[in-house]
């Protein structure tokens, strides 16, 4: 039988495949998500599952990843906002910034270990797919 991990951003398409498996693997899940970018459709497969509970709140509440992060032996951060095209910049860096701070500072707490996902965009507009860890980093228009 598996520990207790908390995954953020568990209704996403990353985290909810996560969660499906480790639960699968006997892992006890938490799942957190504000659903403003994921759906509880993703989640069918664990919603009702034994050792899953779902809770929605947004990952920027300290009470909320403080609550959620209790007895997490793990927290596997998937709540980050992809950097938009067109507006709202300033939104993504805060959550993800604010988001991030809050899981660490719960790990820190709690004494459990962490695990952060990124998007694609660490790698700027590199055209060689598919993308490693050795990849050369493309600056260049955001638009």
């Amino acid at each position: 039988m598996g520990g207790r991990v908390l995954i953020t951003g568990a209704a996403g398409f990353l985290g909810s495949h996560v969660a499906a498996e480790l639960h699968r693997k006997g892992h006890e899940i938490v799942g957190l998500d504000d659903l403003s970018h994921g759906n509880l459709g993703n989640l069918a497969p664990v919603l009702d599952a034994p050792r899953f509970q779902f809770i929605q709140g947004d990952v920027c509440d300290p009470e909320a990843v403080g609550a959620a992060s209790i007895g997490a032996e793990a927290i596997l951060h998937f709540a980050l906002y992809k950097l938009p095209r067109y507006g709202g910049r300033l939104r993504t860096l805060e959550t993800n910034v604010e988001g991030t701070r809050q899981v660490l500072e719960a790990a820190r707490r709690h004494g459990c270990r962490v695990v952060y996902a990124s998007t694609d965009d660490v790698y700027g507009k590199n055209q060689e797919l598919p993308f490693g860890e050795e990849s050369a980093l493309v600056l260049g228009d955001t638009a």
